[in-house]
Parts: C-alpha cells; structure tokens; sequence
C-alpha cells in the first residue's frame, strides 16, 4: 500500500516547484470491515478518497476555493485541483515515510527525528536550498524546523501551522495563509 502512496505522490510532482509542505506521515491503512466493505485508504494525492481527507480539503479551500466550499463539493474536483496544485508548483511529502504505527506524543517525536536525515535526502532530492519549505503540524515544526534551517533548507515557518484536523480547520487556514501571504507565496 505503500507503494500505492508513493505512485500517487510521484504523479504530482511538479517540473518546478515554488513551494514544498512537509506533513507529518501518510495515513495508517484502514482495516477493512468485514461486515460493510474494505475501507478505502485516505491520502492527500489519491483521486477517489470518499471521506476525511481534511488536510486536501483544507489545503484547497486555503489555495483556491475559499473556505465556505464544503468537502463534498471538493472531493470530486480532487484530480482537477491536485492538477493544478501541482501545476502551480506546490508538492506534499511526508516527515516520515510509512506511516505512524502510534498515536502517543512521544513515540511521534522519536519517529521524526528517526526519520529526519530521510526526510533531509528526499527534500534534497528534488529541491535546492532556496525553495520554499512550509511544516505543517506542531510535531513536525518542533522536531524539523531547525535541523532542516541548519542543513540548508529555505524553512519558511516562524511557528507552527496546526494539523487541521480535530477542530483546527480554521487556525490551520489563519496560519498558513499568513505563511503563505508573508512570503508573497501566491494563492487563489
């Protein structure tokens, strides 16, 4: 599955990228329910993801939509909006690459730094050190931020942009447009 992730991620690399995020790990795979059908795994490059899907659907809502357009009305457009996502030169990765197999604090925070000399590789390996970097969640900026400043890295963030999820949609959209509009980063 995730080789499925990292497909779907590939697709949408940009020729030139203007901005790079840096989340936090790709989700877990659903168990599927045996009583219903499989679920369907989220991820924010997948086309067809029915349900969740908060950081894609806020991402889009930030970038292009406004914040009024609800879910259900993005999920559909997802190949049409990841296209020009991609087309503006904006591309996702993940801290980690497979996903958290915890939720605790302190298990994140070990697997992030296990993973960041990976995360320093990749980010090297399609952006120089004058590309915009942009961290999103709290984890990710206080273990990421400054070993990735300190290896070069265009870390655009002077605080942590919240996950928006669990309630935080709105701060999530308050930080990273400020991120965004600080940098002359355009959008919409």
């Amino acid at each position: 599955m995730i080789e499925l992730f990292e497909n779907a991620r590939r697709k949408y690399l940009p020729s030139q990228l203007c901005l790079v995020f840096v989340a936090e790990a790709p989700p877990r795979l659903p168990q599927p329910d045996p009583e219903t059908r499989d679920a369907e795994p989220r991820f924010f490059y997948l086309e067809d993801v029915p349900e969740g899907d908060s950081l894609f659907c806020e991402m889009m809502k930030l970038l292009y939509l406004g914040s009024v357009v609800t879910a259900s009305a993005i999920r559909p457009r997802k190949p049409e909006l990841l296209t020009r996502f991609r087309d503006d030169g904006f591309y996702l990765v993940d801290a980690c690459e497979d996903p958290m197999l915890e939720a605790g604090s302190s298990y994140k925070k070990r697997r992030l730094a296990a993973d960041l000399p990976g995360l320093q590789r990749r980010l090297f390996s399609f952006c120089g050190t004058t590309t915009p970097v942009a961290l999103i969640s709290a984890l990710v900026y206080e273990i990421c931020a400054e070993p990735l400043r300190r290896a070069g890295l265009n870390v655009q963030n002077t605080e942590m942009v919240n996950f928006p999820g669990s309630g935080q949609q709105a701060e999530f959209r308050r930080r990273m447009g400020d991120l965004l509009s600080r940098y002359s980063i355009s959008h919409r």
